[in-house]
């Protein structure tokens, strides 16, 4: 499990190290999920979750970041939903794991596509344009969330039963 000073650290350097090649600024800030619950009804993303019927209420919530659109961006990042993810993951593996998760962010800012309609991973939001460039510039970063995506799907599986 990671702290919030390992979470920074490493969202921080992946940034300064995607920042090499595009120029994208952006802040991070690690939260509980009370408080990111807080910040995604405060910026109305809750209530969408809800409508479009992809959580039924803040106890399904699986995501584990969200991303403020501005100069400069501001990454959210839910510590406790990281955390239940990647329990089982190495801690080599809890790290790249977060990698690709903040490359997935960068990528939809490199590609201005904020309006997020592909809920398939279960843990972010996403955009086709936000996918493939992920894939294009980082493929071992997007084979990664496919095993979170299978965390999620062992998780509600049992949920099921």
């Amino acid at each position: 499990m990671l702290g919030d000073k390992e979470i920074y650290d490493i969202a921080a350097e992946t940034h300064y190290e995607f920042s090499i090649n595009y120029l994208i600024e952006c802040k991070f800030e690690v939260l509980l999920l009370e408080k990111f619950i807080k910040q995604l009804e405060k910026n109305g993303l809750m209530v969408k979750l809800i409508q479009n019927k992809i959580i039924e209420g803040p106890k399904d919530l699986n995501l584990v970041v969200f991303t403020l659109d501005g100069e400069p961006n501001k990454m959210f990042i839910c510590k406790t939903v990281f955390n239940r993810i990647v329990k089982k993951f190495s801690n080599k593996r809890q790290k790249l794991f977060l990698q690709a998760i903040v490359l997935h962010e960068l990528c939809h800012a490199l590609s201005n596509t904020y309006d997020r309609n592909v809920y398939t991973y279960g843990f972010v939001m996403s955009t086709e344009d936000g996918l493939d460039n992920l894939k294009d510039e980082y493929p071992d970063s997007f084979k990664l969330l496919d095993e979170g995506k299978k965390v999620l799907q062992k998780v509600a599986k049992k949920k099921k039963k």
